[in-house]
């Protein structure tokens, strides 16, 4: 059966979100240190060095925080002054970390740009009529500034971009597939996402055909025959595949 709805995830899908944080991230340090708000005296590259230690930090941190243990602003402060710590530095106001986020938060749209050939598949589909829209987790607010920063408002209506953080629940929880399929009235539905256990898992599993944009090759370890998904290392390929899906 053909696919009448495709979705998109949003960061690392449809855009390097992944360059796009450290930049912003690096600007709003460097300015921080120019500030004074972040002290110390150290020979490391600062921008670069600090932010392979900063980004390490993220990941250690984030399990904490999405299983509930540490809130949103406890994780954004743990990552940020355990990461100045261990490059011999320190936050030069109370308010440091909360600058930084709001600084991070500020600069992020500015660095997004749409992965290549994505504007051309997008106005494909377009052309073509067919239902389209987003489904990403995050803050409302973070979320729709980088989403008027690409301009994808150009392709997909308002009312079919849906943010974990306006529905009160997120991926991979299956019910926010159900419940997207239910509010679109599509009755065959198709999603594209980069991470296995957040887009593509929960998607098949609500019986939605999924297409796992990576370049990694091997099984995931919860792959079950029975759901269905396809691969696509690069834009070009995943374009051939969402056409086959509607053809």
């Amino acid at each position: 059966m053909k696919a009448n709805g495709i979705f998109f995830d949003l960061d690392n899908t449809l855009f390097d979100y992944d360059r796009t944080f450290g930049l912003a991230a690096m600007q709003s340090f460097t300015e921080m240190y120019g500030e004074r708000m972040i002290l110390g005296c150290t020979k490391m590259n600062l921008e670069l060095d600090w932010f392979r230690i900063f980004k390490t930090y993220c990941d250690y941190f984030w399990a904490g925080y999405e299983c509930g243990d540490l809130s949103r602003t406890a994780y954004q402060n743990k990552r940020f002054l355990t990461s100045l710590q261990a490059c011999g530095l320190k936050a030069g106001s109370h308010r440091a970390a909360a600058v930084f986020e709001e600084r991070l938060r500020t600069y992020i749209p500015s660095y997004c740009q749409l992965f290549a050939g994505v504007s051309q598949l997008l106005q494909e589909l377009c052309d073509r009529k067919m239902l389209m829209g987003i489904i990403t987790n995050g803050e409302k607010t973070v979320q729709r500034n980088k989403i008027e920063a690409l301009n994808l408002t150009n392709w997909i209506k308002p009312q079919h971009v849906f943010i974990s953080d306006e529905m009160n629940v997120q991926k991979p929880n299956p019910v926010i597939f159900l419940k997207i399929q239910e509010q679109t009235d599509c009755s065959n539905p198709l999603y594209v996402g980069d991470s296995w256990d957040q887009d593509i898992f929960p998607a098949t599993v609500s019986g939605w055909k999924a297409v796992w944009l990576t370049t990694r090759r091997s099984e995931p370890k919860t792959q079950g025959s029975h759901l269905e998904y396809r691969r696509a290392a690069s834009v070009s390929e995943l374009n051939q595949l969402l056409i086959s899906y509607i053809e």
